[in-house]
């Protein structure tokens, strides 16, 4: 890790109480360092997830929802309060597995960043088979007509060029990182692409069991 640690403030959708312990272990785990988790906690979420989140070191609990239709009002008002340097995405469903602190604390132009991710479980037009996993590559963006080369949600964008765009989106429209990297480039704000896999996104309580998943992550290193 650099030296000079970058504070990163990282958002965390919380309405799935099945999946949530695994997006907890990737954020000790691969992020432990972070500046501090701000939380949209859903209404109808047990009492265990709150308090395995109250575990968590510099956790800030907000309102969250589990109606998708505001699922995108949250998403915004946890980016707008956002303290640190950087905001990164952890939905939780999804599991990070590697953060890139040094490519932060170098970085000096990007005002987004994204690497590639491994999809759990999913096959496209078919039906659904435990075990099965495909790696999604991203790739450079560098105009808005490309912004769906970014792969997965595990996402990193500059704070500073998050309160330049914000105002730009509308937000009567669900959140999208796609229409994020559009408005950034039209700013004339780069993204970067690591050639590193960030992490697993879907983690769906129909293939492996929560209590499970630490034990196939194996399967993965060669893709990190």
């Amino acid at each position: 890790m650099a030296m000079a640690i970058s504070k990163v403030s990282i958002l965390l959708m919380a309405s799935q109480p099945e999946t949530l312990p695994v997006a907890l272990y990737g954020i000790r785990t691969a992020i432990a360092d972070y500046h501090e988790l701000l939380v949209g906690f859903a209404p109808d979420m047990p009492r265990a997830a709150l308090q395995e989140i109250r575990a968590m070191p510099r956790a800030r609990i907000l309102p969250g929802t589990n109606d998708p239709a505001r699922a995108g009002e949250v998403r915004f008002a946890l980016m707008d309060a956002a303290t640190g340097d950087w905001i990164a995405n952890a939905d939780d469903d999804d599991l990070w597995i590697y953060f890139p602190w040094d490519e932060l604390a170098e970085e000096r132009g990007a005002g987004y960043i994204h690497g590639d991710s491994v999809f759990f479980g999913e096959v496209q037009a078919g039906p659904w088979y435990p075990g099965k996993f495909e790696l999604l590559c991203g790739g450079e963006i560098t105009s808005p007509a490309r912004a769906n080369r970014a792969a997965g949600s595990q996402w990193i964008v500059r704070t500073d060029a998050w309160r330049e765009v914000s105002g730009d989106i509308a937000r009567y429209w669900d959140f999208s990182d796609f229409r994020l990297i559009a408005h950034l480039l039209r700013r004339g704000i780069a993204c970067r692409y690591v050639p590193r896999t960030f992490g697993i996104v879907r983690v769906r309580k129909w293939t492996y069991p929560t209590e499970t998943w630490l034990e196939h992550l194996d399967r993965i290193e060669w893709k990190t």
